[in-house]
């Protein structure tokens, strides 16, 4: 740009600049440091005429003390005289009151200045004639003014003793702070120091009013000397003046100078800027500048530029148009993914369910081996086509971002145990040795999704049994510091590494003979695969061809906080599991041992509503109670347990209450151990004469199949075909219990739940859905039913959940026949509005229309609760739940506030988990009050 460099001469004009502030800055400094010397020196002579001054104090003392020897008479400004005789001492004067004797006086305060009561004496010892005086003198400021007046109009000073100022009337005046001066002296290393006394912003502008300070000392006391530099501050102020002046100049010619080229740099820029413009507003206006310089150059680029953007932008709208209808398709095709999902599974499910359940029932009555063989083959075979449907869509939600993962408290031990024991047949069968291994400090209990795990390691077992011929296939969990290692190794053919990235591939085997002779769709290590990353773990493989593989699962460590760690032994033989509740630590060792010894699993609370949580999420066999723990809190517990248990107590009086479900204390340990298994085979042979059983299902060949399961039972079976005849049929018979589908025309299975509970109708129901994803279940728990089975339904799951609520009304029979006093809903309900009324003080109107007021309130914050967990907002449900915590304690639900607590403290923790758990705690304590 040398054409316009020419042009440009603003450089000159600023290196005259600072050529100028050089010089000026030079002279400045120059004078500036020739002045402070010259003034320095001058301070020194006043410091001798501050000694001068003293000497001369001490003179005037010693005359006046002179004076009074020849007159009799002193002066007002002495206020103590003492003569010290060998055999006494002669007070003439004492206006001081200090509290030291006479005799002490002498040797502490003999020549110095002391600070008493706001005031600033002056002690003296004279010598006279050989007689010994002490006076005092009273320094004050007509003392000071009379030093400072004596040092000359350029100098002020002022006297500091232990925190005690003598300042002159001047320092008010020229606004001099003595505090600032002396801690400025004190703060600096250099002697002396400068200050500046500064009135205004204008002295502040111009540098103020400048001294030198520096200090004298008096016998104990200092004395501050400012000499003022008022020739230096006038001169920096004539100087500032000037170069201020000097700046003007220069920068008005500068400006004059440049304003013609400026002119012409603006146009040529402004030119240039619209140029900018027109590109940014679409309209590509082309810039003209008439000129030869560097300016026309950079217009011509532009032009060129504008051009180049026009035609790409073009092209933009064009692929943008594309991109979009693209996008709309794919959501289109997403949408219609998901509701394929959903449908399918439905759709292919229920058919499955008929097939497996009535290839069950006839394998049940059927003597003949061959035609058992042929039913065998049948369900074996659509229990392999439900894998692969099942493997089918899990790959497809996991593609389209359905499948969630669900963490809950499992035990890993538990989980290789149960893994090993399924497989032993397989690997028996082609005389392989099966094993599992865990690291001994694995906690007892972790956090995770333990249904995506279990499906992880059991497709890892299963392909290295199936591609093993001979040796071994072991599990182990390895732990690490923050990590769990899940590993399988097998003896296997193994894997090149060249093909490690294939075999994750869905539908994809290294070659076609292997489809052939190991069978297999290929899907098993891509689902993997994709539930690793889903669990956000890591998969690592280590094979080689003829030496076996080596796949390592990693996964995040994560301990719960509501499952104790007490660790048990787990006997291989034994599948039960109790649940010990008791307060009493001495009663938990010795059962904990006994257990323990008898091979029993056992885990331990003493909390009734953790145990409630405990029976919800895990499968117990079992609860052994301690009912001296929980005097009034049994009832209300046991009327909802819907598995056996016993009571331990010292009362005499409790087997009155719940009869053979009791055992007082002590008892031996064969005893007890005896007496529970005695309750659990009773409780295992509990079949009602005849319950009475609804099925609500619109598939025909369900209707039958569920019908005939029933029925073999010995239960009267009626069923309906929708959620509209359902809810007729139960307004006018009566039930044990109904299996409901979800999914019906007419009036769907959640809409007909609702309508029951509201009606007051507690029959217990059960849902029956195809659907599986996650949420389906609180879904079905959310519109009132007890509980929940996903199709196809197989005969075992199917009893045993009739079993387990119709031992769950027996119970509830058994309480209520045996003890007259256990309340039903309705007067529990009504005991509840009592204490409410009587702790507000309300009469029992007002108390029930607002307790009933607080239940649809308590509704309201359950849709709430639900909405804000699906939504992940931590904050809003830690809210809700201190809310919930408050309002539960106000309204004499104790159950309310304990959950709301449970609930803010999972939500500042951000334990989902833990939130769905107390959620669906929350629902079933709203029925159970309200309905």
């Amino acid at each position: 740009m040398g054409r316009l460099s020419r042009k440009v001469s603003l450089q000159f004009f600023l290196f005259v600049v600072l050529v100028l502030i050089f010089i000026g800055v030079f002279t400045f400094l120059s004078f500036v440091r020739a002045s402070k010397e010259e003034y320095t020196s001058y301070l020194e002579a006043k410091k001798q005429d501050v000694y001068s001054w003293f000497i001369e104090y001490k003179k005037s003392l010693r005359d006046n003390l002179e004076f009074f020897l020849e007159n009799g008479r002193l002066l007002p400004e002495v206020k103590l005289l003492v003569e010290y005789k060998p055999d006494n001492i002669a007070v003439f004067k004492d206006e001081v009151n200090l509290s030291e004797s006479y005799e002490n006086l002498l040797s502490e305060f003999g020549n110095t200045f002391y600070a008493f009561h706001g005031e600033l004496l002056y002690f003296y010892q004279v010598d006279y004639s050989g007689r010994k005086f002490l006076l005092a003198s009273k320094v004050d400021k007509s003392l000071i003014d009379a030093l400072s007046s004596s040092l000359g109009k350029d100098t002020l000073v002022f006297l500091y003793k232990d925190g005690l100022y003598i300042v002159p009337e001047d320092f008010k005046e020229l606004e001099i702070y003595p505090t600032m001066v002396k801690n400025l002296y004190d703060d600096s290393s250099e002697r002396p120091v400068n200050y500046v006394a500064v009135r205004s912003w204008l002295d502040q502008l111009l540098f103020g009013s400048k001294y030198l300070v520096d200090r004298v000392e008096l016998v104990g006391a200092n004395v501050y000397i400012l000499q003022s530099e008022k020739l230096l501050s006038i001169f920096q102020k004539r100087f500032a003046y000037l170069m201020l002046a000097v700046t003007m100049f220069v920068l008005l010619f500068s400006f004059t100078f440049s304003a013609t080229l400026n002119s012409y740099i603006s146009r040529a820029l402004k030119n240039i800027i619209e140029g900018f413009e027109s590109i940014k507003q679409g309209k590509f206006e082309k810039v003209k500048i008439k000129s030869r310089d560097e300016l026309q150059l950079i217009a011509q680029e532009l032009n060129k530029t504008m051009e180049f953007i026009k035609d790409t932008l073009e092209k933009l709208k064009l692929s943008n148009e594309q991109l979009k209808e693209a996008s709309i398709i794919a959501q289109q095709a997403n949408k219609m993914k998901s509701e394929f999902l959903a449908n399918m599974s439905h759709e292919m499910r229920t058919p499955m369910n008929a097939v497996l359940g009535f290839t069950e029932l006839l394998m049940a009555e059927e003597d003949n081996p061959e035609k058992r063989k042929y039913l065998s083959t049948i369900y074996k075979s659509g229990e392999h086509l439900l894998n692969l449907i099942n493997d089918v869509l899990d790959l497809s939600k996991i593609e389209s971002g359905k499948l969630e993962t669900f963490k809950v408290p499992y035990s890993p031990r538990e989980l290789l145990k149960n893994l090993v024991e399924t497989y032993i047949p397989l690997a028996s069968s082609k005389e392989l040795h099966l094993a599992y291994n865990i690291d001994e400090a694995i906690p007892e209990y972790l956090l995770g999704d333990e249904l995506r795990i279990r499906q992880i390691l059991t497709n890892l077992i299963s392909n290295a049994i199936k591609f093993t011929e001979t040796g071994y296939v072991t599990i182990r969990a390895i732990n690490g510091e923050t990590t769990i290692d899940y590993i399988v190794k097998d003896t296997g053919i193994g894997i090149s590494e060249k093909d490690f990235k294939r075999i994750f591939e869905p539908f994809t085997q290294l070659d076609g003979t292997m489809s052939r002779k190991y069978g297999g769709t290929g899907l098993g290590l891509t689902i993997t695969k994709r539930l690793v990353e889903l669990l956000e773990g890591e998969l690592f493989i280590k094979s080689s061809p003829g030496k076996g593989t080596e796949i390592t699962i990693r996964l995040k460590k994560e301990i719960p906080s509501v499952v104790s760690n007490i660790p048990t032994e787990s006997d291989k033989s034994s599948s039960l599991m109790l649940l010990l509740i008791t307060q009493d630590t001495e009663l938990l060792e010795n059962l904990g041992s006994t257990f323990s010894r008898h091979g029993m699993k056992y885990r331990y609370t003493d909390d009734l509503d953790l145990a409630k949580l405990l029976l919800n999420n895990q499968e117990f066999s079992f609860v052994l109670l301690d009912g001296d723990s929980y005097v009034g809190e049994l009832k209300g517990f046991l009327k909802k347990l819907k598995i056996p248990f016993l009571i331990l107590s010292e009362r005499r009086n409790i087997d009155q209450i719940f009869g053979e479900f009791t055992v007082a204390k002590p008892i031996s340990e064969d005893r007890l151990i005896n007496k529970i298994y005695s309750t659990i085979q009773k409780a295992e042979k509990f079949v009602p004469k005849k319950a009475k059983i609804l099925i609500v299902e619109d598939n025909e060949a369900n209707r039958l199949l569920f019908k005939k399961m029933l029925e073999k039972m010995g239960h009267e079976v009626k069923v309906v075909e929708n959620g509209k005849i359902a809810v007729e049929i139960m307004s006018k018979e009566k039930f044990d219990m109904v299996f409901m589908d979800m999914q019906m025309p007419i009036m769907d299975g959640y809409t007909a739940t609702r309508k029951l509970r509201k009606k007051g109708i507690e029959t217990p129901i059960i849902a029956l859905t195809a659907h599986t994803l996650r949420g389906d279940e609180e879904k079905a728990l959310i519109a009132g039913c007890d509980g929940y089975l996903g199709k196809p339904v197989k005969r075992k799951d199917l009893l045993d959940v009739v079993r387990k609520f119709l031992d769950l009304k027996k119970n509830e029979e058994i309480g209520n026949e045996e003890n007259p006093d256990i309340e039903d809903a309705s007067s529990a309900f009504k005991g509840r509005v009592e204490v409410f009324a009587k702790k507000m003080g309300l009469s029992m109107e007002e108390a029930l229309t607002m307790f009933k007021e607080y239940g649809r309130f308590i509704e309201e914050r359950i849709e709430f609760i639900q909405k804000k967990i699906k939504e992940e907002d931590f904050e809003s449900l830690a809210i809700e739940g201190h809310s919930l915590k408050g309002s539960g304690s106000m309204y004499s639900v104790e159950e309310v506030s304990k959950l709301g607590l449970s609930i803010e403290k999972s939500a500042k923790e951000q334990r989902i988990d833990e939130l769905h758990s107390q959620l669906k705690a929350l629902i079933k304590l709203k029925r159970k009050i309200w309905g």
